[in-house]
């Protein structure tokens, strides 16, 4: 075994090791109260998904020093590569698929399957609890119908396009085998190449003036085409969820040490808890009013009258959501400020301010990257990728630069689902919330997280192209699907990755313009400078 076999095969199971503890605190971090001690099942699909979804990330500076920077990749029965990544991604394409149309669905369905037949009141009958039997064939039922609109989604595309028209420059001239050094061994060689003679050179041009570009038709095996389908989906959410979050990750912690809890006289108390209690009966009665809106006989209006009241009910309600949680965060905050624990404050916010600092060189790095590498036909300059070739000297520092910034990426998706999830109509009905998730809230945001992951990695290695030209995922992303039928037209003009671009730059403007999204509630020290001037 080499000693890169070693290192990788090391720095693969400490990784795996982390990820399922962050899986873990991920859970008990959420989990509503009601969930304690109980709904074991649907918090070891919840760990073992996030494990995936931060196992699909970690394969790519996985693939990336697996290949060593060479085409020993793709000549696996002359050179030493330790993992056999082709298999590698197969197996994560597919765990994906199941676990996004069968693990998730059906774990949901039957965790939130009632426990008492509420039917049999209606026909007279005494109220009877429902079995494990009655809620699995409950579950099954729903399951087999997003089966089949998933099994549509999959096969049908796959059935009318599957091949790639892969575009290739076709030139004659010297052949390959008189560039390669041959040791003259059986069954080896040398992939190095030498000092390029000038007869060579010459040759080369000559070839060159003789060169014709023509498309060569792949098809594509299902196992090929599935990651396309994925890929494609996940990337609308990626580039909403993932752009907001590259944008908030850093401008989240800075202004959590700018609006950080300081230590409060009992006068300021006094005034605070006044103040929360203004802002409490202000929210009830809004409630209530809210509420009567909604119970407002509208049938004798109009279509447009009713389209119109029902939008302002909307408006209203979503305000009054976003204020109420705006309350109690700054009810947590004046707890923090007054509890004897507040001297854990002079260490945890300049921490924040720190990490939010390199969070923001991490995200200003990525939108260079894009703009500078990704996007231009014509790049202006390789940036990260010869960065990283500086850094082959020594194999830990490419794999570890790699791996933060792709899990960076990870928690971006992350908490910009997060955020959107309070704020956008489709997603309020699953909203995160520290100590007050249930676990279908959970998984449902686990499945958006899963199909974030394979856009990802395939965002990062279109970014690295040319450190990351001899991986297999390249092989498979930057050529069988980049050049399907339909999905070409989306990631030959970065469709995408504009759109993440834009959904970053939009976030920056919305945290400066609307005071980091917190409603009307305002921070506790904002309201008693407020008082102090009155």
């Amino acid at each position: 075994m080499s000693a890169r076999t070693v290192f990788l095969s090391l720095f693969l199971g400490i990784g795996l090791v982390i990820l399922t503890i962050l899986a873990i605190y991920f859970v008990v971090y959420f989990q509503h109260p009601d969930d304690k001690n109980q709904a074991y099942f649907p918090k070891f699909i919840v760990t073992f998904g996030f494990i995936q979804a931060f196992g699909t990330v970690l394969l790519l500076p996985l693939d990336i020093s697996n290949s060593d920077g060479s085409m020993c990749t793709f000549t696996t029965d002359f050179c030493d590569v330790p993992f056999d990544m082709e298999l590698f991604w197969t197996i994560m394409f597919w765990a994906n698929l199941v676990m996004l149309t069968i693990v998730i669905p059906f774990t949901m369905f039957y965790y939130e399957a009632d426990e008492f037949d509420f039917s049999a009141m209606s026909a007279g009958k005494p109220l009877q609890k429902i079995g494990c039997a009655g809620k699995l064939k409950g579950a099954l039922c729903y399951e087999v119908f997003v089966l089949i609109v998933s099994a549509v989604i999959v096969f049908v595309p796959y059935l009318l396009s599957h091949t790639s028209k892969v575009p290739i420059t076709e030139m004659e001239g010297v052949s390959f085998d008189s560039l390669i050094s041959n040791t003259g061994e059986v069954g080896t060689f040398d992939v190095s190449f030498p000092a390029i003679t000038a007869d060579e050179l010459s040759l080369a041009k000559s070839a060159l003036d003789r060169s014709s570009e023509e498309n060569v038709e792949v098809d594509l095996t299902l196992s090929q085409y599935l990651p396309a389908i994925l890929i494609f989906i996940g990337y609308f959410f990626f580039s909403i969820f993932g752009g907001v979050g590259t944008a908030a990750i850093p401008l989240n912690l800075i202004v959590s040490y700018i609006n950080r809890p300081v230590k409060m006289d009992p006068v300021k108390l006094n005034q605070a808890k006044e103040a929360f209690r203004e802002r409490v009966n202000e929210l009830i009665e809004r409630g209530k009013e809210v509420e009567e809106i909604k119970k407002k006989d509208n049938s004798s209006l109009g279509f447009w009258e009713k389209r119109k009241l029902n939008k302002d009910a909307d408006e209203k309600l979503k305000k009054f959501k976003r204020d109420c949680y705006a309350l109690e965060d700054d009810y947590e905050t004046l707890n923090f400020a007054k509890s004897p624990w507040r001297k854990f404050g002079a260490i945890f916010y300049p921490l924040k301010l720190i990490t939010g600092i390199l969070c923001a060189i991490v995200a200003v790095v990525w939108i260079l990257q894009v703009v500078i590498y990704t996007l231009p036909d014509d790049p202006f300059h390789p940036f990260l990728n010869e960065y990283l070739e500086y850094l082959d000297f020594f194999p830990v520092f490419p794999f570890v630069t790699i791996s933060v910034f792709s899990f960076f990426l990870l928690f971006a998706v992350i908490t910009g689902n997060l955020m959107l999830g309070l704020n956008v109509g489709f997603f309020t009905i699953h909203p995160m919330k520290y100590g007050a998730t249930y676990m279908s809230s959970m998984l449902f945001n686990l499945g958006l997280v899963l199909l974030t992951t394979l856009p990802l990695v395939q965002f990062v290695i279109s970014s690295l192209t040319l450190y990351g030209q001899y991986t297999i995922l390249y092989q498979i992303v930057g050529t069988n699907i980049f050049y399907l039928d339909f999905f070409s037209f989306f990631f030959e003009n970065h469709v995408f990755v504009i759109a993440y671009v834009v959904m970053a730059i939009l976030t920056v403007f919305y945290f400066l313009c609307c005071k980091c999204g917190k409603g009307e509630g305002t921070s506790v020290a904002e309201k008693i400078s407020r008082m102090g001037e009155k």
